[in-house]
Formats: structure tokens, sequence, C-alpha cells
């Protein structure tokens, strides 16, 4: 192999140590874009976008709407879609809770910028899940959306330079109070929202792009 990338630096380090192999960082981040002029409304609601499979938190966030005074949407399908909408059945949570079901991209980018929140919290199921970085973050960032995400070191990286979420652990009690604290304090939800303003301006694949050119340019 002349050339090795992968997204994160925490990938990076175990692939060298496996590999003996120099691994440089292309993170997969998104084209940067013109910010949406649409904002959360008088009617906030939490979002998730993406799989809805095992080891993705769901069961712990649905159990969590119990405690919180806004809705929740869930734009994605998966193992687990019966399983979770028979959970939201169970606990008489359908006026809180709605399940989009497939959005095509197009949709989600019009969708995203609407919500007062996006949820990326991760079981720690293995070392793809502990090291992840995963899209639905820096989509949350781009759309000037905080998120509560875990305390894993990807995540805990990018917020410790540029603090766009609120780094959580996965039980709905620890849920609903971050989310609950957002609701209540403007000011600590402004600052995430102006932190993500200035994010998004360094993770994105304007920048990721030239990086991959240098790399290819190397060989």
């Amino acid at each position: 192999m002349d050339l090795c990338y992968t997204v994160s630096q925490s990938l990076g380090q175990l692939f060298q140590q496996e590999y003996k192999k120099t691994f440089h960082l292309i993170q997969n981040c998104p084209t940067l874009a013109e910010l949406s002029a649409s904002t959360y409304t008088e009617a906030p609601f939490i979002l998730y976008q993406g799989a809805l499979n095992k080891g993705r938190g769901l069961e712990e966030l649905i159990k969590s709407m119990q405690m919180l005074p806004l809705k929740l949407k869930i734009a994605g399908e998966g193992d687990l879609s019966q399983e979770l909408r028979q959970l939201v059945q169970n606990l008489q949570l359908k006026e809180k809770v709605e399940f989009l079901g497939y959005v095509q991209p197009s949709e989600l980018k019009e969708l995203t910028p609407k919500a007062f929140l996006g949820y990326n919290l991760l079981e720690n199921l293995g070392k793809s899940y502990y090291y992840s970085l995963s899209n639905k973050f820096f989509d949350y960032m781009h759309a000037l959306v905080p998120s509560l995400s875990n305390d894993f070191p990807e995540y805990a990286h990018i917020n410790s330079q540029y603090k766009v979420a609120v780094l959580c652990d996965l039980n709905k009690e620890e849920i609903a109070k971050n989310v609950n604290m957002l609701l209540e304090n403007e000011s600590a939800y402004k600052e995430l929202q102006k932190n993500a303003l200035v994010a998004r301006e360094i993770y994105n694949w304007q920048h990721e792009e030239k990086e991959l050119i240098k790399l290819y340019g190397s060989l």
C-alpha cells in the first residue's frame, strides 16, 4: 500500500499499530453549503437521522420522551423499526414520537435545521462504536443544530476545540436532564450554535478535499 488514510485520528492510530503503516486523516465531512433560513420553531423537536439498528441508543431516547416536553422525529428505518414502534405504543408516546420512515437526502437537509436538537448517542458495542465519528454529528453541526453526543474520543476531541454538542451518558435520565437544561438555558444553547458556525468552516469537504488531493499528489 503506497497511501493509507482513514476518517478519524483514533482509527488511524489503531491501524498504524496493526499494519505498521502511516494512516493520514481524511474526515467524511459534508460540503459547506449556504445556511438554511429555517430554524426551530415554537414547537421544538429532537431529531434522529440514520439507521434504526442495534447500538444506536434509540430505546433510551424514546424512554426519555416520558420526561420531556417536546417531540421526537425519527428519520430512517432498520432492523429495529417494528420494535421501536411497538415501544412507542407500549409507552403511550404516539403523540410525541413520529416515525418519518426513509427520508430523501434533499428533504433531510430541509428538515435538520428545523430541529431543536440532534441525537447522536451510541452504545459502546466495540471499537467501531467507541472510535466512531458519525456523519450525523457533522450534519447537525453544519445545520447549527446542537447535538447530544457520546463522550467517546473523537466527539470529545472536536468538542474540546469547538463545543457544538453536549456530551452525555446513554441513559434516559441523563438524556432528559441535558435536553431540559438546553430548553431552559437559552444562552448555553445559543453558544453551541455560535460554536457550530465557526466549526463548520473547519470541518467541511472543501477542506478535506484539498488534503486528499495533496495526498494523491505526493504519490
